[in-house]
Parts: structure tokens; sequence; C-alpha cells
């Protein structure tokens, strides 16, 4: 999978950092704008955050989460060739003097601990799952897990009910982000709250919370 870089880390730690994106109709790249939005909305959450980064693709959200203040980001991506894109992003923030920052908040469900080189090009990172999102929705030792799930589905066969699983991964007031076609509406889910929703041309953006 060619990769371009065309973006970078908005802000934080790793504020500039450039970071490389897929060239795939299958994944769905946030503007910036939105991205600033998204952020702007989720900061007071992010501090000492555990994330997941669902529909991960280049996982620019996670990272920037990470970048933000998240303890812990998990990345879900079903593309295993788009993966190791999130795998060279994360490399990179090593190389630019990050690896322990990495190394320290970037660990897998289950227990593991990520392989941490001296060389970040040899870093291995356990916390790239590359899988469906319905799947990882199906792990057990993620139920309940999160603080915040990021979810930027690709729009073309936007999937509801596979987002109508995802509510099980949060914990109580977690807050799930989501990216959707503005013109289908902002999605109800069972045991989530509509805290927000924005639009921003044809994207809408909403936070919800769980409530139980």
């Amino acid at each position: 999978m060619p990769a371009r870089s065309d973006f970078s880390v908005l802000s934080g730690r790793f504020k500039g950092i450039p970071l490389q994106s897929p060239h795939s109709s299958f994944t769905h790249p946030m503007g910036s704008r939105e991205k600033i939005a998204l952020f702007n909305m989720l900061q007071s959450y992010l501090e000492g955050a555990v994330v997941l980064d669902i529909y991960a693709g280049s996982g620019a959200l996670g990272i920037e989460a990470l970048s933000r203040g998240a303890r812990q980001v998990f990345f879900v991506e079903k593309s295993a060739q788009i993966s190791k894109i999130i795998r060279q992003n994360l490399t990179t923030i090593a190389e630019k003097g990050h690896l322990e920052a990495i190394s320290a908040t970037l660990l897998p469900i289950g227990g593991d601990t990520a392989v941490v080189d001296s060389k970040a090009k040899n870093t291995v990172f356990y916390n790239i799952f590359t899988t469906s999102a319905r799947d990882f929705a199906q792990n057990p030792a993620a139920v309940g897990v999160f603080d915040v799930i990021l979810a930027d589905p690709p729009y073309d066969g936007f999937d509801a009910a596979e987002l109508a699983e995802l509510p099980k991964l949060l914990h109580k007031d977690g807050i799930l982000a989501l990216s959707y076609p503005f013109a289908q509406g902002a999605p109800e889910f069972n045991n989530l709250e509509l805290l927000t929703a924005r639009k921003y041309a044809a994207a809408g953006i909403a936070l919800y919370r769980k409530v139980n």
C-alpha cells in the first residue's frame, strides 16, 4: 500500500511531526479543520485516558490523542497493508525523540508489553489489531476498557449496525467521538447519550457519553 506524507500532528508533545497516509479509497482521512474541531471538543476527556482508534487508517487520530495527553492508545485497522502505515507513523514519532513516550503508553490488551528496541525502527507495537471493528468488539478482554473511542469510518457503505457494537467497549461515562455523513443524521445508540453534534461541510462530528 503506497503512502504519502501530507499532514502532521496538530498539537501537543508531537506537534508538527509529519505523518504518512495511505493512497486508498477504503480509508476516510479526516481533514485538519474537522480534526481541530474534534479535539477541541475532546480535550477535557483525554488526559490520562485509555483510547481506542477504531477504523484507524493511518492512526492519525489515535496519535493526536496520545500527543494531547492520552495514557494508552489502541489501534484497530482491518487492512494489514494499511496497518503498516500506523507502524511507520509510530516509528517516526519514536525517531523524533519520543521513544520513551511511545513505549510507555502504547500497551496491548491482554497483558503483553510492547517490544522496544534501542533503534526505533525495530520497535514492535502489539497494540495494533488487524481486524474489523465488529470482530474487535467481540474481544472479551476489550469490553468496558476504554475511556474514549475515536471512530472515523469510511462514509461509503457506512455501517450503523457495526457501530452499534462499540458502546460495549466503553466503561460508564466513557466517550464515543464519531464522524458520520451529516445528511444521514447522528446515529442513535443504546446506552449512549448524545452530548453534541456539529456540521463541517458534508461531515458530522458527534460526541456521546455512556450512561450505564
